[in-house]
């Protein structure tokens, strides 16, 4: 955590001499994705007792924060930019071409690979709802995002003006709930909060500008924000550490209205991580059970950790391919 809080202050100083607040662009949100979804495997691979990516060991929660965020932002922007034309084929768009074709492609294809070591779809649906638990290697993520998406589709197809949030709240908190109730890992619910907060900001995010234009309390927010968070760590309450990835996103905002990122779409290999951030979190555990299987077990963490980033990468490809093959043939 400590190195991440490093790169946030990093940010914090560019900050200072980026120019005037502007709004993030699509092309700034989608590098912050590509490379939040390469940490996220760092981050995964670490958890195996990989000694040399000891440093991101305590990034999870940080990183998915912050990719809830831009996903809460992203559509709330939308939303307002389209009017609720954009909820009339939200199911359709965002839920089954966006999430679950891509999901039951990857899900598939780890099926497939671990066919005689799995239990059968009834218990693996059991496992799901009561346990948190998932076949598919690190896959709360989608049931997590499927039930964000839903939540925020209730709330603002159906109730307007400020119950839409009160109702997205509601339906944040029964998620809570019922992921502590059950037992989940904490995985599932530590770093929830961190996707209304960024439909708020999606929202209101003009006045944000201005008042970030406008005012020199920018400044002094963070650094505060930082001491806060620092404060709620200390604390060692799980309260306190949801506190935590609510600041987490806040200050990214914060900070992104600032910087400027659309400098690394330039680079390709950005530019087309970009593009398959979602499948790289689908894919990953299908190259590790590949590289540390039932069938394979590499010896070298070097050569398991580049092996793993890359098929990683050409798998997330293909579930991509797959997709898009299926929808032009279904069309």
């Amino acid at each position: 955590m400590s190195l991440f809080v490093v790169c946030i202050f990093a940010l914090y100083i560019v900050s200072f001499f980026s120019g005037d607040a502007v709004s993030m662009s699509k092309d700034r949100t989608s590098a912050l994705k590509s490379i939040m979804a390469i940490l996220i495997v760092l981050h995964h691979l670490s958890l195996q007792g990989i000694t040399f990516l000891g440093v991101f060991h305590s990034w999870g929660a940080p990183i998915v924060s912050i990719f809830l965020f831009l996903s809460g932002y992203g559509l709330m922007k939308s939303l307002c930019k389209k009017g609720n034309v954009y909820l009339s084929n939200f199911f359709s768009h965002r839920i089954l071409k966006g999430i679950l074709i891509p999901f039951f492609i990857a899900w598939g294809i780890y099926r497939i690979l671990n066919i005689a070591n799995l239990p059968s779809i009834h218990d693996e649906l059991v496992m799901l709802v009561f346990n948190g638990l998932t076949v598919l290697p690190h896959s709360w993520f989608v049931f997590a995002i499927l039930y964000f998406y839903v939540s925020f589709y209730i709330s603002y197809k159906y109730f307007k003006n400020i119950y839409c949030f009160l109702v997205l709240i509601s339906l944040f908190i029964l998620y809570e709930i019922w992921c502590q109730n059950w037992n989940y890992d904490r995985c599932w619910y530590i770093s929830a909060f961190s996707f209304p907060v960024g439909i708020l900001i999606g929202k209101y995010e003009n006045n944000i500008i201005e008042r970030i234009k406008s005012s020199k309390g920018y400044y002094f927010v963070i650094p505060a924000s930082l001491f806060i968070m620092a404060l709620c760590v200390y604390t060692k309450m799980e309260l306190a550490y949801m506190f935590v990835y609510v600041l987490i996103p806040i200050i990214f905002a914060a900070i992104l209205f600032k910087v400027k990122l659309e400098a690394l779409m330039k680079f390709k290999i950005i530019k087309s991580l970009s593009n398959i951030s979602f499948e790289i979190y689908l894919s990953q555990g299908i190259s590790m059970c590949i590289f540390r299987g039932q069938y394979l077990h590499l010896e070298s963490d070097y050569l398991y950790v580049v092996l793993t980033l890359a098929f990683t990468i050409i798998i997330a490809m293909l579930v991509k391919y797959i997709r898009k093959t299926l929808l032009h043939y279904c069309s």
